[in-house]
Order: C-alpha cells, then sequence, then structure tokens
C-alpha cells in the first residue's frame, strides 16, 4: 500500500512495471492494461503533486466529430462502418470471382491434359492391336 504518495516518483515506478505471464497475451489485453494502470499512475501522480482529481476530471473535454460535406451534409461514425462493410462485402465478392474463375481454369486445363495424356498413349499402339483389344473387350 502507499502510504505516503508525495515521496514517490511515480514516472520510475511506471518503466519499472513488466507484466508476468505464462503465454503471449493478446496486443488488445496489453494495450488494455496499459492504459488501466497509466490512469492509476497518473492519478496517484496528480494526487502527489497535489492537484485535486475532481478539478481535472471535470475538466476534462471529450469530443463526438460530426462531418459535413461541402454541400452541407451530415454523416457520423455509423456511415463510416457501413463504408467500411460494404467495401468488405465486394472484396469477399472481387474474392470468390477470381476463386471460382481459377478453379474454372484448372479444371479445363486438367480436361485438356488428361485427353492429351490418352490421345498420346492411343498413339503408342499399332492399329492391329488396337483392333484386338476392340475385339477382347467387346461384351459377348
Amino acid at each position: 500500500p502507499l502510504r505516503d504518495a508525495k515521496n514517490i516518483n511515480y514516472v520510475e515506478l511506471s518503466k519499472s512495471i513488466k507484466l508476468i505471464s505464462e503465454d503471449s497475451p493478446s496486443l488488445t489485453l496489453i494495450g488494455g492494461i496499459e492504459s488501466k494502470l497509466e490512469k492509476i499512475l497518473t492519478d496517484l501522480n496528480y494526487t502527489g503533486l497535489g492537484l485535486d482529481l475532481d478539478t481535472i476530471k471535470e475538466s476534462k473535454i471529450y469530443i463526438d466529430l460530426v462531418q459535413v460535406s461541402f454541400e452541407g451534409e451530415e454523416s457520423t461514425k455509423i456511415d463510416g462502418i457501413f463504408k467500411m462493410a460494404f467495401g468488405f462485402f465486394i472484396g469477399m465478392l472481387l474474392y470468390m470471382f477470381v476463386f471460382i474463375y481459377g478453379s474454372m481454369i484448372l479444371r479445363s486445363v486438367l480436361e485438356e491434359k488428361t485427353s492429351r495424356i490418352v490421345e498420346i498413349i492411343i498413339s503408342l499402339f499399332h492399329v492391329e492391336i488396337m483392333i484386338i483389344i476392340n475385339y477382347m473387350l467387346k461384351p459377348r
């Protein structure tokens, strides 16, 4: 417990903090832990410097931007989300188109190679052997 907050150097304390973990945590988890620790240490630093936390929190200004076009139309963050979702959808359609077209080309190339192999095998036999094989395979 911190009993005398005025004698602690919070900048040095912040440099000495380490996260000990068995597995590698995600960047989101690390970012969340860092932001919470930064807030706690900043508040303790303000208190140690004799600043009033309530006054600092009341003076904080939050901004919610609204974009206005040159024509005067307003757009919000939801518009950006819709644009991003639309772009993702179009990207997936493009990916599917390229994938399906590629599989069609692959199938036709494979069919052409198979028929070419059969043609080469057939051309290796003499006509007499082909007649004998045809006669032997014919159902009676």
